[in-house]
């Protein structure tokens, strides 16, 4: 942007440089009435915190001076045992309050724990059942290998979507090798949990059936 003048050409302010300029400005003077305003609070907290020492001066000065010229001293209801012994001792309350707050707090941790060890005791009378459950479920599938001519060795893995997501299982299926028609079965469950079971069966699997000479003849 140029003006013409007296002076030949004269170069003006861009629009950007305008907003640069007002923007460093607006910084400035934000920081700067931050700055006071922190001035002020701190020179009035301090203010009060000075009129708060001198009136505490000036009571513990009074005080003093009170002290020293008294002559004497009484104590009101000094002279009547009776009456200042009727009266609620607050210590022996306070221990009473303790004394049932503990009481109420090993109740409530007794009943925690009894909670905690029922939870976990049917928590592992499920997984047990479970356990009992796919052994079964590995002995079927042995033995449907067996009849349709598969090998029986192998593993089988169980994801939790399919055990209604309680835990991932293995299986293990082999022969014995002692005998051939004995079948190891093998089911751990759970693999994630603090806890896995591990139980092992073993079962034993019929050859298959012969045709007669019978009923092999057309």
């Amino acid at each position: 942007m140029t003006r013409r003048g007296h002076g030949g050409y004269r170069r003006g302010a861009s629009l950007f440089e305008l907003m640069a300029a007002m923007t460093a400005a607006s910084v400035v003077m934000a920081t700067s009435v931050g700055l006071v305003h922190r001035s002020f609070t701190f020179e009035s907290r301090s203010r009060q915190v000075l009129a708060d020492e001198r009136t505490a001066a000036r009571l513990a000065r009074q005080f003093r001076s009170d002290i020293h010229q008294a002559r004497c001293v009484r104590c009101e209801g000094a002279g009547e045992p009776s009456q200042r012994g009727s009266e609620p001792r607050r210590g022996g309350v306070m221990v009473v309050a303790v004394a049932c707050m503990a009481v109420a707090a090993a109740i409530g941790l007794a009943m925690l724990r009894s909670a905690t060890a029922t939870s976990h005791h049917l928590r592992h009378e499920r997984q047990l059942r479970q356990v009992e459950r796919l052994l079964v479920a590995a002995e079927d599938l042995a033995r449907a290998r067996h009849a349709s001519g598969e090998e029986v060795d192998g593993d089988v893995e169980l994801t939790p979507q399919q055990l209604t997501g309680a835990g991932s299982a293995h299986i293990s299926i082999a022969r014995n090798p002692d005998d051939p028609q004995g079948v190891h079965v093998v089911v751990t469950y759970p693999l994630e949990g603090p806890l896995t079971i591990r139980r092992s069966r073993n079962l034993r699997i019929s050859p298959p059936s012969q045709p007669s000479p019978e009923e092999s003849l057309p």
